[in-house]
């Protein structure tokens, strides 16, 4: 672990600059596009890499309204906001975040001290909630990974399918002790990239696997941990295209929030979609394009009250103007408003991409001005003292929250 007089230098000198390098992805597969043009890993993270403009308002620059244990806020220009649509916004929430994504890889094997450790560290930056981004996996046809108890028919699960039926108990009951709340991920598919996305049938599939899930984890767990268990989280990430894809996402969401309304209508369901640098500049695709294809989605899809929207920022991780980036965003937005139902729209912000605490600060404060809460892609892989940047990241974030809380 680098000292912490390196560090600091390290943090003041990059906030300096406007551009930076998306930092290595965490499962060290290889990046794919899309049905062939995907920008995300079977991980689900983004793997464009992006920088802002030299040129951009969006400024990273320190100054000092608040600084301890090395965190300062960005600088904003002259007219005290970074020229962004979202200077003249009213801010919505709190610059944090209350919930973070965990990846099951990452932390499958954790026993209950290891648990317990993490989750109060999160608590300590502010961090009641948490995502765990998958419970199952879908391959060829086939679950074949989970973590969790079940009685799934074996016409669904595939032979010598990767078991881990203690994990979900163990990460609710220490969530319980800790008084925090778990968004429970459903299933993916690496096929969600391929040409499949395409067809209607096998989107349908998928959907199916998830209602029987939904059916176990609420069978086995909600009794228990009612308290514990904010909602489910959909895992199968749509982003900015312009092949009427939202058609066949539209008929797979629905085919689930149907089920789970009849299950139990009083849990929700947390969508985070992503800006694709790839549509985005190979197709031209304007932000004013864009926030029609997410109207026609919500028109479209039977949205309950207290469902989630909740893009993935984007603002430091693709290779798009911060501007547009914040338009899309805004698009992005007045489609989940223009819902019948009273669907949040709440934000990602995405700590992955940047070397510099005074950038993700800058995201945060632009977040705050678009979407009702915040969570984060990831304090625990990222921030948090278990993770690649080590203790002085979460001390230095932490006491950041503190600052908000006086």
């Amino acid at each position: 672990m680098k000292q912490v007089a390196k560090l600091l230098a390290l943090l003041l000198s990059l906030t300096m600059l406007f551009s930076f390098a998306v930092s290595c992805q965490p499962t060290g597969e290889e990046n794919s596009k899309p049905a062939e043009i995907s920008s995300e890993t079977a991980s689900g993270e983004k793997s464009e890499v992006g920088s802002f403009s030299e040129n951009s308002s969006f400024e990273a620059e320190s100054s000092s309204p608040v600084e301890e244990e090395g965190i300062t806020y960005p600088k904003k220009n002259k007219d005290g906001g970074y020229g962004l649509v979202t200077d003249e916004m009213d801010q919505l929430c709190k610059p944090m975040v209350t919930g973070d994504f965990i990846q099951y890889w990452y932390c499958r094997d954790w026993d209950r001290e290891k648990w317990l450790l993490h989750l109060n560290q999160l608590k300590a930056a502010g961090i009641t909630s948490l995502v765990i981004q998958t419970t199952f996996n879908v391959s060829g046809g086939w679950i074949n990974q989970t973590a969790f108890r079940h009685d799934l028919p074996t016409s669904a699960v595939s032979a010598g399918s990767d078991e881990n039926p203690e994990f979900l108990g163990l990460l609710l009951s220490c969530l319980k002790e800790t008084g925090m709340t778990l968004w429970i991920g459903l299933g993916m598919n690496d096929a969600w990239w391929g040409e499949e996305i395409f067809q209607k049938d096998w989107c349908l599939k998928e959907a199916e696997f998830n209602n029987l899930v939904m059916d176990e984890i609420h069978r086995n767990y909600f009794d228990e941990y009612r308290e514990q268990i904010a909602g489910f989280y959909w895992p199968y990430e749509m982003y900015v295209q312009n092949a009427g894809l939202e058609e066949n996402w539209a008929a797979m969401i629905n085919k689930n929030l149907d089920h789970l309304t009849a299950l139990d209508p009083s849990v929700p369901m947390m969508f985070c979609p992503y800006i694709s640098e790839w549509y985005v500049k190979d197709h031209d695709i304007r932000p004013e394009d864009d926030a029609k294809v997410w109207k026609e989605l919500v028109k479209n899809t039977r949205f309950r009250d207290g469902d989630i929207f909740c893009p993935q920022d984007c603002m430091a991780s693709v290779d798009i103007e911060i501007e547009r980036v914040v338009a899309f965003l805004v698009g992005m937005k007045e489609a989940v408003e223009s819902s019948s139902a009273d669907v949040k729209f709440w934000l990602d912000m995405e700590n992955y991409a940047s070397g510099s605490l005074g950038v993700f600060l800058a995201q945060l404060d632009v977040g705050s001005r678009l979407a009702e809460n915040m969570v984060c892609f990831s304090y625990s892989h990222y921030y948090a003292p278990t993770a690649n940047k080590g203790v002085y990241y979460h001390n230095a974030y932490a006491a950041y929250v503190k600052t908000l809380e006086e």
